[in-house]
């Protein structure tokens, strides 16, 4: 799926906008992080494996009842 403006997949998209963000002056590169719930977490855990960019993550998993998660 690549529907974002990027031409690749909405993980790669986030480093692109990451990496825009901190070259804008608005993120402290040193403090970039990332989080995603069920398959964001999946997408999370595997995005640090590509770049160095994030400092930190914070993959949750999906919620039983297909609600959000407290």
């Amino acid at each position: 799926m690549t529907s974002c403006r990027c031409r690749r997949s909405h993980a790669w998209c986030t480093v692109f906008t990451a990496l825009h963000a901190v070259s804008a002056g608005i993120v402290d590169a040193a403090r970039v992080g990332l989080m995603g719930g069920s398959y964001g977490g999946f997408m999370s855990s595997w995005l640090v494996t590509q770049d160095t960019l994030f400092t930190a993550r914070s993959p949750s998993p999906p919620s039983p009842t297909g609600t959000a998660s407290p």
